[in-house]
C-alpha cells in the first residue's frame, strides 16, 4: 500500500500555523537581513555537504525495495534560493548524480536556531544494478533547513523522484538528513 498521505501531512506540518508555539518566532526582515550578512550571505555562500537518504525504490515488476544512500552535495546558497550537486550511492547499486535547488522561504527562530522551510526541484541521472544504463529522474522535495551555527546548517526533507523513460525503476522516494558546512 502506496503511502500518498505522507508528502501532503509534511508539508502542512511544514507551513502551519506557528501561533501555537509562544516560543517559535517569525525573524522580522531587518533581523534576517542581520543574520544572512553574519553568515556571509548578503551574496552566494558556498557549502560542502555530507548527506543520507532512506529511500524506497518501486520497480515496475511490483517489487520495492527500502534502501540507505549516502552522499556528497557541493553548492551555493543566498538569503532565497540554494542550489547544489550531489552524488550519492549505496552498496547494493543504487547510485545517482543530481542538480537540485531550492527556494527558501521565511525563518523562524527558536531559541537560537534559525529554522528555513524550503522547496524545490531536482534532475539528474541514475543507475541501479537491475538496470543495464543511467536513466534520467525529475523530482520534488521539501524540508526544513535549521541554522546550527554561523557555519554549519542541518536540512531534513522528502524527497519524490520519478523515471523520465520507459524502464525497470518506477520511483525514488524517501527522508533525508544533511549537515553543510558553510565556507
Amino acid at each position: 500500500m502506496k503511502k500518498f498521505f505522507s508528502l501532503p501531512l509534511f508539508i502542512s506540518l511544514l507551513f502551519a500555523d506557528v501561533s501555537i508555539n509562544k516560543d517559535l518566532v517569525l525573524v522580522e526582515e531587518e533581523e534576517k537581513s542581520m543574520i544572512m550578512q553574519e553568515r556571509g550571505e548578503d551574496t552566494l555562500s558556498s557549502f560542502l555537504g555530507l548527506s543520507f537518504f532512506s529511500f524506497s525504490s518501486d520497480f515496475q515488476d511490483g517489487v520495492s525495495q527500502q534502501d540507505m544512500s549516502m552522499g556528497v552535495r557541493y553548492g551555493l546558497q543566498s538569503n532565497n534560493w540554494r542550489s547544489f550537486i550531489e552524488l550519492a550511492g549505496d552498496w547494493r547499486g543504487y547510485a545517482a548524480m543530481t542538480f537540485e535547488t531550492d527556494k527558501i522561504f521565511t525563518l523562524y527562530r527558536f531559541n537560537n536556531i534559525i529554522l528555513a522551510p524550503y522547496f524545490g526541484l531536482s534532475l539528474g541521472y541514475y543507475t541501479h544494478t537491475r538496470n543495464d544504463e543511467n536513466h534520467a529522474i525529475l523530482g520534488l522535495h521539501t524540508g526544513m533547513i535549521l541554522n546550527l551555527s554561523e557555519h554549519v546548517d542541518m536540512d531534513i526533507g522528502y524527497s519524490y523522484k520519478e523515471k523520465q523513460n520507459d524502464n525497470i525503476l518506477n520511483q525514488v522516494e524517501g527522508f533525508s538528513l544533511a549537515v553543510h558546512y558553510f565556507f
